[in-house]
Formats: structure tokens, C-alpha cells, sequence
């Protein structure tokens, strides 16, 4: 009996053991959880006061005066286009340059139609600096309006009625667009190789260029009043042998009886008389006159 009281006071004990070491377990991992949920609750009230401290010196700097926007530099365009770009700008009075969005503000420029490109910096404390790159008019295009044309052969703005221009105009351009863009392109290559030439074929006595086919062109000059069909692919060589054609046709008294020349043939130029006769020059006899195709033959020496 006794031996079997043992067994029981022993086995008693044993449980009343195991209860106390698994309530030390716990008290153990207490202090571990207790001690993240305190740097948890300490890092979120840092980071709240930080937040605080940021958004309320934000505040401060935004309506501190030393930080007022008080001077605007506009470089680029003249005093009319300079209040246009301010006004689509919304740059109102005592606007705080720290809070000026410098993206949005380019987005807001770009909207105007003689803006081509515009780079746009702070200069602390009170100035911002827009340098505005503008589309430079090159020609005016028609296509069921008037339409400026820049140097890179881009479409930018509708004429308005009380812009005033002296421009060639671009005629004959085809309503597909990826075609029209081509078309464009040559055209300011054309333009580009009349700038270095003299008048009469000059770009200021240019009137018009009337795209006639991917590769051919009307040009129509103030000072001779005579179509001229030429060929863009040969055409820096085709205008130096104009030149020639039509200061031979001045010295001898011809150039008011043309009515077209056509330089889209191979070393050759056709000219097409107002009475419909024709004229030919050739290497042999440039005075010879026949009544049968009007045709110049492309010489060194004339």
C-alpha cells in the first residue's frame, strides 16, 4: 500500500511539474512579443510625427514669402506670345515656386501651336526660366485650309486671318497621310537648294510648289510668271541648268513668249512657247529655230 502511495504522490508531482514549466515557457516568449509589438508601436508614432513634421514644414515653405515666384524669364518668343504662354500657363501672382509642378507646366505650354519644344527651370528663391523653342514657318500649305509648315516639314498651325506671311505655298499634296509626310519632306529639300541660290530662282521670288507626282513638281517663280516642271531626284542639278536656260532665253528676247519648261527629261529641258512653236538648242546649232518640239540641250557653255 504504501509502495502504491509513493507511485501516486510521484506521479501527482510530475503533473503538477509539467503545469508549472509550461507557464515559464510562456512567460519566457512574453517579454520577446511584447518587445516587437513596442518597436512596432514606436516605429508607426515616429514615423506619424515625422509625417507630421514634414507636411507642416512643406506647408511652412509653401506659403513663406522668401519662396514667392517673383520674376518669370521667357526666352525664345517675342512680348505677344510671352503673356499667351504665361496665361496658358496659369502662372498667377505670388504662386510659390517650391509647389510649381515643372511637368504639368510644360504639358500646359506645349498646347499652344507656335511651341515647338520648351525646357522650363526653377531658380530658387523667386524665378523660373521657360526657354521655348518655336516652330519656325517654312512654307503654307493647302489642304482645304491654310496651314504653316515648319523647317522639319511638320503641319503646326492653321493660318489665321490676321497673320500676314510672305511664303511659298505648297499645293498637291496628297490627303494620305504617311504620303503627305513624304511629299513634305521633299518639298523642304527643295526649298532648302533654293535657299543658296541667286533670283531669279531664289526662295523670295518662290510663289509655289504644286506637287504633281512622288517625284516631279510645279514650281512657279514672282519674276517669271512661267511653270517650271522639274524633277526632285536630279533637282540641285536641274536648277543650275535653269539658271543657264533662262538667261539665254532673256538675252534673246524669248523668256515673255514661254508659257512651260520642262526640265524632267534626261540632258534636256522643254520648253513650250505661248504661240506653240517650238525651239531647239543643241550642241551643234543653238540658234537653229524649227516648228517641231521646243527643246534646249543642257551645255557647260551655255
Amino acid at each position: 500500500m504504501k509502495g502504491l502511495g509513493k507511485k501516486r504522490l510521484l506521479k501527482s508531482q510530475r503533473i503538477k511539474g509539467r503545469k508549472k514549466t509550461s507557464w515559464v515557457r510562456i512567460f519566457n516568449y512574453m517579454p520577446s512579443f511584447l518587445l516587437v509589438l513596442l518597436k512596432v508601436i514606436i516605429g508607426l508614432v515616429s514615423l506619424c510625427i515625422l509625417s507630421a513634421l514634414f507636411l507642416g514644414t512643406y506647408d511652412f515653405l509653401i506659403n513663406a514669402r522668401y519662396f514667392r515666384l517673383d520674376n518669370i524669364v521667357i526666352k525664345g518668343v517675342d512680348e505677344r506670345l510671352k503673356q499667351e504662354i504665361i496665361d496658358m500657363a496659369q502662372l498667377r501672382d505670388n504662386i510659390s515656386l517650391i509647389s510649381l509642378d515643372l511637368k504639368r507646366l510644360k504639358t500646359r505650354i506645349m498646347v499652344h501651336p507656335w511651341v515647338k519644344d520648351v525646357d522650363i527651370k526653377k531658380k530658387y528663391p523667386h524665378e523660373l526660366i521657360i526657354k521655348i523653342k518655336k516652330h519656325i514657318p517654312l512654307a503654307i500649305v493647302y489642304q482645304d485650309d491654310f496651314y504653316y509648315m515648319d523647317r522639319q516639314g511638320e503641319i503646326f498651325k492653321k493660318v489665321a486671318s490676321d497673320e500676314n506671311f510672305d511664303l511659298p505655298l505648297i499645293t498637291g499634296l496628297s490627303t494620305k497621310e504617311e504620303k503627305r509626310a513624304s511629299q513634305l519632306n521633299m518639298v523642304v529639300d527643295i526649298i532648302n537648294i533654293l535657299n543658296f541660290h541667286p533670283p531669279p530662282l531664289s526662295i523670295e521670288n518662290l510663289s509655289e510648289i504644286h506637287v504633281e507626282h512622288e517625284d516631279t513638281v510645279l514650281l512657279f517663280f514672282r519674276s517669271l510668271y512661267v511653270p517650271i516642271r522639274a524633277n526632285v531626284n536630279n533637282f540641285e542639278d536641274e536648277i543650275e541648268e535653269l539658271l543657264k536656260l533662262i538667261t539665254y532665253l532673256r538675252e534673246n528676247n524669248l523668256l515673255e513668249r514661254v508659257e512651260r519648261i520642262d526640265l524632267d527629261y534626261p540632258d534636256s529641258a522643254v520648253v513650250s512657247f505661248k504661240d506653240k512653236e517650238e525651239y531647239v538648242l543643241d550642241n551643234n546649232s543653238p540658234e537653229n529655230t524649227i516648228s517641231q518640239d521646243e527643246q534646249y540641250t543642257k551645255q557647260e557653255h551655255i
